[in-house]
């Protein structure tokens, strides 16, 4: 449709212009009268005088027509040339797929590597650590509200390092090793805090009553929170022991 409105409105154009270059070849009044003077002075005497030329006219009469025709080369010119090239796309590369078999042999040499394996002794002193700063942490702040003189906090460890978790046994029914006694169990049945009067000062001292009743209290509510329900008696008979 654009082309269409284009080619219309280039024809109107040279049309306006044709009828332009005819009327500006066309004789002006002036020019005829002129003219028939000069008939009429020839009187009869023969054929009439021939008709003066007039050079402007015919000199500008020629330019209108070389404009033409150069507009007429031009307009040919731009028919004649080649309509725009639309670049076509560039087919998409094709994308490889990821070679899985790669993936899987990275994968089994990461299975290779093995794991920095802690030892008995070092996991032994590390659930004891654990589990005994925070037994004392809770007593003072829940039942002395006041913190354990260092002696006792003192004995208390020892005493844990010397019995809890000597012994492993192995449940089918999870697939892992259970370490025990704990240190909240061995608070329990008393057998701790036993151990550690024998570090507590002399032989003579006694460990302070109110530490075993608070020790033993807040061991025994992490116990039933805990959910421990494995028979150590039975577990012992088929235990092995820990390397310390």
């Amino acid at each position: 449709a654009e082309e269409a409105r284009l080619k219309a409105a280039e024809e109107a154009r040279l049309k306006a212009e044709e009828a332009a270059r005819i009327a500006a070849e066309a004789p002006s009044p002036g020019e005829e009268s002129e003219a028939r003077g000069t008939d009429d002075s020839t009187g009869g005497e023969g054929e009439p005088a021939a008709k003066p030329k007039l050079k402007g006219k015919s000199e500008r009469a020629k330019k209108w027509k070389e404009r033409l025709e150069s507009k007429k080369k031009k307009e040919k010119k731009t028919e004649e040339a080649p309509k725009d090239v639309v670049a076509e796309k560039p087919a998409p590369e094709e994308v490889t797929a990821p070679d899985e078999s790669k993936d899987v042999v990275l994968e089994k040499e990461v299975d290779k590597v093995p794991e920095k394996k802690i030892s008995d002794s070092e996991l032994r002193k590390k659930l004891i650590k654990e589990e005994f700063s925070a037994l004392i942490k809770e007593t003072e702040d829940n039942e002395l509200e006041e913190e354990m003189e260092q002696e006792a906090v003192d004995a208390l460890r020892t005493a844990a390092y010397e019995l809890a978790y000597l012994k492993k046994y192995y449940d089918s029914f999870s697939d892992r090793f259970v370490y025990f006694p704990s240190v909240i169990k061995l608070c329990v049945m008393y057998t701790l805090i036993e151990k550690a009067e024998e570090y507590y000062y002399d032989e003579e001292d006694e460990f302070p009553l109110q530490y075993s009743a608070a020790l033993r209290s807040i061991a025994c509510e992490k116990l039933e929170e805990s959910n421990d329900d494995g028979d150590e008696e039975y577990m012992a008979l088929l235990a092995a022991d820990v390397e310390l």
